[in-house]
């Protein structure tokens, strides 16, 4: 049998996931490590400062998807940031990535299936993010037509290189505030 060991020692077999493998102090801990586009931006970018700033957005105005956003990219702490192009060539992927979603979803009270203001929170991150860190395109990105990016600062902000444990702390404070009776190991 193989596995993948993680942070906390736990073994997570990708043929049969179950739900005493996932653990948020996994999640949190990889997500840091995890960088958003393939590492492909002007600055270090993790999953992690993705899903915390976009959850950190939606707190403001609709602060009940803000722990979904927070756990919409979970599945990349086994499996990794495919870029969107790749993931599309890959249909076991998508296969194994939905098994995981799911079981993730339904051990921290998620959603079974992704809301739609957390769809839209995570495009409108996503026309941020292409601003603030990609080089520059001369081809319009088709899935960012009228979108209005999210009003986070990516860059400049005080909070500008956050470190791995400042990430998890922040993670792990959102939560609780949502999830004050769980544990999140």
């Amino acid at each position: 049998m193989t596995y993948l060991l993680t942070h906390t020692g736990k073994k997570v077999v990708y043929e049969d996931p179950q739900p005493d493998m996932i653990c948020l102090e996994d999640i949190f801990f990889s997500l840091t490590r995890v960088p958003r586009f393939g590492g492909h931006t002007r600055r270090p970018y993790s999953v992690a400062e993705h899903c915390l700033k976009g959850a950190n957005c939606l707190e403001q105005d609709t602060p009940e998807f803000a722990l979904e956003f927070l756990l919409h990219d979970a599945t990349e702490a086994y499996l990794g940031d495919v870029p969107t192009p790749l993931k599309a060539q890959m249909p076991g992927y998508k296969a194994i990535e939905k098994q995981f979603d799911a079981i993730i979803r339904e051990k921290y009270g998620l959603p079974a299936d992704m809301s739609p203001e957390v769809k839209v929170m995570d495009i409108r991150m996503l026309a941020a993010e292409k601003e603030a860190l990609m080089p520059e395109d001369p081809v319009p990105w088709e899935c960012l037509a009228g979108v209005e990016p999210a009003p986070v600062l990516i860059n400049g902000d005080r909070n500008y290189n956050w470190s791995p444990a400042a990430l998890i702390h922040g993670m792990k404070s959102l939560f609780k505030r949502y999830r004050p009776e769980a544990v999140t190991a």
